[in-house]
């Protein structure tokens, strides 16, 4: 039986060519992969050429500088994360399940695409000039969810009026970052789910907000 290795150079089939669109989301899984294990302050175009099989001037040509590089994966992170968010939320009717849906589904990422949650953690804490902007902009659209989920349930009559979007959105923001430690320490959902009722209660049953707040 012929094989590829009987056919003459010239006449093998060469294999399709990616569109601009396929290559950059190639690249960006990619990344999203080495950025993950090398870090955000350490990752770079050599990196993802090396995991991508490509030549690192291919690399160049969808990430220009490493700013723009840095800025696509964590872009596609914060997608990830509040667009899972918001799916996670949409399939509850009232506030409590909605957002104790949210961190559930946060803590069952770790387990389903650990990248994504590593990469974030790591953002959380990097404070260089041209990154942490870009995770203030994270906290802006996760307070912004909050909001979102909060005053639907007001509208809907839950007496939710003297919550804080914003502190709300902190506490599972720190919530998060602890149930990421647990996942990696190899702690039992059972504790995990202890944990997020824990935060659950206290995002409920916040301080009266200050008048004008």
């Amino acid at each position: 039986m012929n094989s590829n290795l009987d056919i003459p150079e010239r006449h093998r089939r060469r294999a399709a060519k990616l569109t601009v669109e396929e290559r950059r989301a190639q690249l960006l899984a990619c990344a999203i992969r080495v950025f993950s294990r090398m870090g955000i302050a350490s990752a770079g175009h050599a990196d993802l050429a090396a995991e991508a099989g490509v030549a690192v001037p291919t690399v160049f040509d969808y990430f220009p500088t490493r700013a723009a590089l840095v800025e696509a994966v964590v872009h596609e992170v914060e997608r990830f994360i509040l667009g899972n968010a918001r799916a996670a939320a949409s399939s509850f009717q009232t506030v409590p399940d909605q957002l104790i849906a949210v961190l559930r589904d946060f803590a069952d990422s770790y387990d389903t695409d650990p990248d994504y949650a590593k990469i974030w953690v790591d953002w959380s804490t990097s404070f260089q000039a041209k990154v942490w902007p870009l995770y203030e902009r994270f906290v802006d659209g996760t307070i912004q969810l909050h909001r979102d989920v909060i005053e639907a349930g007001v509208k809907r009559g839950e007496p939710l009026q003297d919550i804080d979007p914003q502190t709300s959105a902190y506490l599972f923001i720190g919530a998060a970052t602890v149930i990421i430690q647990m996942k990696i320490r190899g702690l039992e959902s059972e504790s995990i789910a202890r944990y997020l009722e824990t935060i659950l209660h206290g995002a409920l049953h916040q301080v009266e907000r200050k008048p004008g707040t």
